[in-house]
């Protein structure tokens, strides 16, 4: 005869059994990963359109040196929930200072700077007037109607079916730059589209645009004086007038380069303090409702989903960034840059001492947190990044474009986790150099080199 309330107790605890591993496979679920970018850029385009987010150009060089050399014409994209990789796309001419903007399924790609001087040359920029759009269903891009003149360092949006494009200046070479007094405006929905003027109240460059309904609003940017400010202007699209914003939060030098979206009838604002900001319901102030994890200017900023925000690479004091992360509009404290396929495990110098994500050390690599076992590890690290960046051990770095290392060399003979760069200790060994973890290591090598001469970690060895 069964006994009920023994059933009874099975069954609850099958239940619950089922509850719990229920729970832990939802908490196990990986969130959206948003790998870095092949390269770590600044001043380039981004948009969000139909499902996916686009990026295009930028400067990949030190702040300011601008040449042919670091001018980028790639084009990819990623997914707006995430992905994996990068998809590249057909590309274009290198561009500086552009930006993307996205209407009736298709992007379009408005002016820019090109630099027509090698690295080793005197500066040669010009602002171009090219304006061409991207079909996603044919995958090529196509020219368009070009602008009135040439603009750089400018922003542009797409309200409805219209392109504006605000701000910026002209430059010529080494003539003397025209800064801009019009925005432009364009109905792509024209059968003979073509660009009208609307005169600005002001002059300003390196700033940001976003639309929120029928207005444009332009924050930001850099005056004719050089003087930085938070002001904010505001174009009704519907009227051709201008009025003015409330100023955004912070000083004044947060006003070159911000970034800003909109997602979900919010305007949103992200600037170099790590602030992120919406602009208040009634227009009159704005709201801190999140922080970014790094520091970004000349960066974008597109929608991610609903009240998620995702900021896109951009420059720093130390340098610029490749990665992207994730910004919940909610006021919570900042949280790590992207999530990545999996976490960090090892040191990159000991290959096989585990990390500690809360204890080890950190370091940071175009935007890339890194994580080391030891202060020591620390130094190596620092005085050649490029020997230890290996996306096996490093989940963040998986998707860009890394370095080469100067050496072929990888492995310590004697140690034989432990990596090595040509800045450790070395020894001439049948007339090739080879290289040690630490000093140590090389005296034991020199007294008995034939044990420690593996051609499988030695590749530089003449070849018998």
């Amino acid at each position: 005869m069964t006994h009920l309330p023994g059933v009874i107790e099975m069954l609850r605890s099958s239940l619950a059994l089922i509850l719990l591993t229920a729970s832990a496979a939802v908490a196990e679920k990986p969130g959206p990963f948003y790998p870095p970018l092949p390269k770590a850029i600044t001043s380039f385009g981004a948009i969000e359109s139909d499902g996916f987010i686009y990026v295009y150009g930028g400067h990949a060089g030190r702040a300011h040196g601008y040449s042919n050399e670091t001018s980028l014409g790639t084009f990819m994209r990623l997914p707006t929930g995430g992905g994996t990789k990068w998809e590249e796309l057909a590309g274009g001419p290198g561009l500086i200072g552009l930006n993307l903007a996205a209407t009736g399924g298709k992007v379009y790609r408005i002016g820019g700077m090109e630099a027509k001087n090698k690295a080793s040359e005197k500066a040669d920029l010009n602002s171009v007037a090219d304006v061409a759009v991207f079909d996603p269903k044919t995958g090529k891009w196509s020219p368009y109607a070009s602008l009135p003149a040439g603009r750089s360092s400018h922003d542009v949006v797409a309200v409805g079916s219209k392109l504006v494009v605000v701000g910026g200046w002209q430059m010529k070479s080494n003539e003397k730059s025209v800064w801009s007094d019009v925005a432009f405006v364009l109905d792509t929905a024209d059968k003979e589209p073509k660009w009208e003027s609307i005169p600005q109240p002001f002059k300003r460059r390196a700033l940001t645009a976003a639309a929120l309904g029928t207005k444009v609003y332009v924050i930001g940017g850099m005056t004719e004086a050089n003087e930085m400010v938070r002001k904010v202007s505001v174009l009704d699209v519907a009227t051709s007038k201008w009025s003015d914003g409330p100023e955004f939060p912070g000083t004044d030098r947060l006003g070159f380069s911000p970034a800003a979206t909109t997602v979900g009838g919010k305007l949103v604002l992200s600037t170099s303090d790590k602030k992120v900001h919406v602009l208040n319901e009634k227009g009159s102030a704005w709201d801190t409702v999140g922080t970014t994890a790094e520091s970004r200017y000349v960066h974008r900023l597109v929608p991610g989903g609903k009240d998620v925000v995702v900021a896109i690479a951009g420059g720093t004091p130390q340098g610029p960034h490749a990665s992207v992360e994730v910004v919940k509009l909610d006021g919570a404290k900042a949280t790590p840059a992207a999530a990545t396929p999996g976490a960090q495990k090892f040191c990159p110098v000991m290959t096989t001492d585990e990390i500690d994500l809360k204890e080890s050390k950190v370091v940071t690599y175009q935007g890339v947190k890194i994580y080391l076992c030891c202060g020591q590890c620390v130094t190596k690290f620092n005085n050649d990044p490029k020997a230890y960046l290996d996306a096996n051990l490093i989940p963040g770095l998986a998707g860009m474009e890394l370095p080469k290392r100067d050496i072929e060399q990888v492995f310590c003979p004697v140690l034989k986790e432990r990596k090595v760069s040509s800045k450790d200790p070395s020894t001439m060994y049948k007339g090739v150099k080879v290289y040690f973890y630490n000093d140590l290591s090389r005296q034991r090598f020199e007294k008995d080199p034939e044990r420690y001469a593996d051609p499988a970690i030695l590749p530089q060895l003449p070849k018998k």
